[in-house]
């Protein structure tokens, strides 16, 4: 048997910026140690970074970054 922590949210879409801000904070919450939080906010700017590469210079669609799809 494997026991998991799991933290389910709802995000409201009428205010998505806060409600993300709001859902990563509650992911780093439960994060034990320090080291965990910043590999975890370096995970996640490395998406946006990948996200904006294309929005920034090309006015093109942000990419999918396909993380969600592996992580499932």
């Amino acid at each position: 048997m494997k026991v998991r922590k799991i933290l389910e949210l709802s995000v409201d879409l009428s205010d998505p910026v806060r409600e993300t801000q709001l859902a990563i904070r509650a992911v780093l919450a439960t994060l034990q140690t320090q080291e965990e939080q910043v590999f975890m906010l370096r995970k996640i700017k490395e998406d946006i970074e990948i996200a904006l590469k294309g929005a920034d210079t090309h006015e093109q669609p942000v990419p999918d970054t396909g993380r969600v799809q592996e992580d499932q």
